[in-house]
């Protein structure tokens, strides 16, 4: 397998920029750097590329000294493959790595990426002095190599003490740690950045300051601590909400679920201390339940009552006739509910005498032999009125007329009448006819007695039974027979 062909300038290198001390040095009257000691570039565009062959097209950089006007390197330096620092440039002390060290003069440089079939060589750089040999040895003094921090985002400060023309950077090996300033020279204050800790683990990173590592050390965040009150509510049967009081820290994020639909918990999350609002739909069931909702996690027992039973019965009321009989009562209630049936005479029974939910009551009267009459019957707390009609009394009497003698004498008189029914007696001719018998019940009879008819002429009378009138025609008494053969001597 053939290598990708890496050309010269194929991989441009921006902004190649040497650091030091800015000096007017008499070098085409240009601002020039004077003893530089960072060179500072951005990275090949292919510093992370891999090649066919799973090789970098970037394996290392080299930094090219040049003698102003030539087109020979005075020295080449290999700078190695450093990685990119946060804002995406290389930065690399090379007063240690050149060799041998150019004489004093004025100089540019190149870098240069190479890779496994060519080279990247950038456009030249700023122009730079080198005015005294060999290179002044600088030494740097940090303030502090360990610094705790607390969890919550912030910054520390961090003093850099070093000669005044000396150069330093600072880089970071973690996303939440950064350095105020990314390079500087001499003597400086550089402000160490962390972000948040959110999570219960405390965390190290180091940041490099002029080559000097400061082990940065966060805090975890405090472990959120939850509660939840009341730990129970009940609820009416006709449903309604009840608010559950959250409390924990201000960051402290917290979710509320239920366990069943008829039971719902408001909002679904939330954070810090807040309310939830628990709603519990009607319950329609005769029968009381219970469920469970979390609310941060703590749980929640939520108990409903029952809804309360309610009766209806197919009709407020009926009739019997005399004779007796019956007939049924539909009752309709909820599931589980219970009652009763009873009624408040003797004369009428009910069937069964208690039950549940919906049902069947049966009634039964018996025979009427009087008037009209009713009887409440109480089913399921509801009232039902039965009315039973009277017997239905007709009377007759044997004989209806009598022919009576003129003589004292007892009479009879059959009365006739449903079984049940009774009749009483009367005359409007109390002076003649007097009455032994005076009322009775159903079939009997009426005795009377009649006086002498004394008139001498006939004369008639009436006896009234249950509303029927027997007609009495009583005779004058025959004159006596007349003597025979009278003889006066």
């Amino acid at each position: 397998m053939r290598y990708p062909t890496v050309k010269r300038n194929a991989l441009p290198l921006l902004a190649l920029l040497f650091l030091g001390i800015a000096s007017i040095v008499p070098v085409q009257a240009q601002t020039t750097i004077v003893n530089p000691r960072i060179v500072e570039f951005d990275p090949s565009a292919d510093h992370s590329t891999l090649g066919a062959d799973g090789q970098s097209l970037v394996q290392r950089y080299e930094l090219r000294i040049f003698t102003l006007g030539n087109t020979q390197p005075y020295t080449t330096t290999d700078l190695g493959k450093p990685a990119p620092e946060t804002d995406g440039k290389i930065r690399v002390d090379f007063t240690t790595k050149v060799s041998p060290w150019p004489p004093d003069g004025n100089y540019e440089a190149r870098v240069a990426a190479v890779g496994p079939s060519g080279l990247g060589v950038s456009d030249p750089s700023n122009t730079f002095a080198l005015v005294s040999s060999p290179v002044p040895t600088c030494t740097y003094t940090l303030s502090s190599s360990n610094l705790s921090v607390a969890a919550s985002s912030g910054t520390s400060p961090l003093t850099v003490t070093t000669g005044s023309t000396c150069a330093w950077t600072a880089t970071s090996n973690a996303a939440w740690l950064a350095p105020g300033t990314a390079s500087g020279t001499g003597t400086a204050t550089v402000s160490v950045i962390v972000s948040a800790n959110t999570t219960t683990t405390a965390r190290t990173a180091t940041l490099t300051i002029a080559g000097q590592a400061v082990t940065v050390s966060q805090a975890a965040v405090a472990p959120c601590v939850y509660s939840a009150s009341p730990s129970s509510v009940s609820i009416g049967a006709s449903g309604g909400t009840s608010s559950v009081n959250v409390t924990a820290g201000g960051s402290c994020g917290w979710t509320a679920t239920s366990e069943d639909v008829w039971a719902s918990v408001s909002p679904a999350s939330g954070s810090g201390s807040a309310p939830a609002t628990i709603t519990v739909a009607p319950n329609t069931s005769t029968s009381p339940r219970s469920t469970t909702v979390f609310v941060a996690n703590r749980p929640i027992n939520v108990t409903q009552a029952a809804a309360p039973c309610t009766f209806s019965l197919s009709a407020t009321g009926g009739s019997v006739p005399a004779a007796g009989g019956g007939g049924t009562v539909n009752v309709s209630g909820g599931s589980g509910c219970g009652w009763t049936a009873s009624s408040n005479v003797a004369w009428v029974t009910v069937a069964p005498g208690a039950g549940t939910a919906a049902g069947t009551v049966t009634f039964n009267a018996a025979p009427n032999s009087g008037g009209v009459r009713t009887a409440t019957l109480t089913i399921a707390g509801r009232s039902y009125l039965l009315t039973q009609a009277g017997l239905s009394c007709s009377y007759s009497l044997t004989p209806s007329n009598i022919s009576a003698s003129g003589y004292t004498e007892t009479i009879t008189i059959g009365a006739a009448s449903p079984s049940g029914c009774t009749w009483t007696v009367s005359t409007a001719s109390s002076s003649w006819i007097a009455l032994a018998t005076t009322s009775g019940t159903a079939n009997g009879t009426v005795s009377a007695t009649l006086s002498r008819n004394s008139t001498k002429a006939i004369r008639t009378g009436t006896i009234v039974v249950g509303g029927q009138t027997c007609t009495i025609t009583q005779a004058t008494p025959p004159a006596p027979s007349q003597p025979k053969k009278p003889h006066i001597k």
